[in-house]
């Protein structure tokens, strides 16, 4: 009976240390990456600028750990127009969390994503078309369909704006 016992508690007492140690080395490549990211403010730029087809402005860059999810913190955020002059939109905070399943199968998809502070200006006409201002014109028939977009929504867990004007 006695040496049962040893074994459950040398069994769970090994399963403990083992995930202890995979903690460690988790947080300590976390720690490699939080000190490596800001170098890439400027890469990320570009790539949102290239992405989203108009000047993008990135003030700040931060990964976190936030509920055992990795997040990535972007600060000061501003969209310009096509041509950069104009301010299309602006947030304080745009915090986008990754799910640790979908990470590991190497889908890059975001989880979560949290807008803080955003400023932009949407209007409906009286025909029921939404536009957002600086990105098209209300009455361009060639205005991207916004329904699509919006069901592109539903890939999320979690979508939060916050302090929005």
């Amino acid at each position: 009976m006695e040496r049962g016992r040893r074994r459950w508690w040398t069994t769970i007492v090994s399963v403990f240390a083992a995930v202890v140690i995979a903690a460690a080395a988790l947080s300590g490549a976390f720690q490699f990456a939080v000190l490596a990211l800001p170098s890439y403010r400027d890469d990320l730029s570009s790539w949102v600028t290239k992405t989203a087809g108009r000047p993008v402005q990135i003030g700040g860059i931060n990964l976190v750990w936030r509920n055992f999810l990795p997040q990535i913190d972007l600060s000061d955020i501003t969209l310009y127009s096509v041509d950069g002059k104009e301010e299309v939109l602006s947030a304080d905070r745009l915090s986008v969390g990754f799910g640790l399943l979908r990470l590991i199968t190497g889908d890059l998809t975001p989880t979560r994503v949290e807008l803080a502070g955003l400023s932009l200006e949407a209007n409906i006409d009286e025909n029921g078309k939404f536009s957002v201002m600086g990105f098209e014109d209300a009455n361009d028939p060639d205005a991207p369909d916004y329904s699509r977009w919006l069901k592109d929504l539903t890939r999320f867990q979690r979508v939060s704006l916050k302090d929005c004007e």
